[in-house]
């Protein structure tokens, strides 16, 4: 995580913003409270992340199988776990749309983020976040699953956990609006609203 969270602080340095509320999704959420564990942050929002993602063994069976059978094959396996069992029939267009973008994603790219979670375990730092930290988690979610992130938000000093329902690992796409409205909330909550 330390490659990801550097490069963050030399975007944000670039940017010349301080102290800023940082928000990560899956993955994205490991590198938001890493980065906050070394750089003064306002708060956090984690959306479908994790203290840990599976096991090292189950990250390096899914790099076996990309180099086997290639992204195309890998993203018929995730999105029925990414998404709540009914969002590819509601809403085809946005479900194929990301289903898309995961098989056309570099496969490099993709296994050195498999690489990356199999080693990746942030529990012996979240107790050491002092900001404020908004936990959000999708209620069907398979892959960081309601559990983990209650587990994330309980080994946090000062976190609270908000369950979207009808969503799974992205309600960014599947609830953009409940996400947005629980977001809006917890801003204002700590004063930036």
């Amino acid at each position: 995580l330390r490659d990801q969270r550097d490069d963050l602080a030399g975007l944000l340095r670039h940017l010349d913003v301080e102290a800023p509320i940082v928000a990560g999704i899956s993955v994205g959420g490991m590198i938001a409270l890493d980065y906050a564990a070394h750089y003064p942050v306002r708060a956090l929002v984690l959306s479908d992340s994790a203290l840990r993602f599976s096991t090292a063994d189950d990250w390096n069976e899914r790099v076996a199988a990309i180099l086997q059978n290639g992204m195309a094959e890998m993203a018929g396996r995730l999105a029925p776990r990414w998404f709540a069992p009914d969002f590819g029939a509601l809403q085809p267009a946005l479900y194929q749309g990301a289903c898309n973008m995961l098989a056309r994603m570099p496969a490099a790219g993709y296994m050195a983020t498999c690489a990356l979670l199999a080693n990746s375990d942030v529990s012996d730092i979240a107790g050491a976040i002092d900001g404020p930290s908004l936990v959000l988690g999708g209620a069907q979610d398979q892959a960081a699953t309601p559990e983990m992130g209650r587990a994330l938000a309980g080994a946090m000093r000062d976190a609270r956990f908000e369950l979207l329902e009808n969503a799974g690992h992205l309600p960014c796409i599947e609830q953009p609006v409940a996400m947005a409205q629980a977001m809006t909330r917890f801003f204002e909550e700590i004063g930036y609203g």
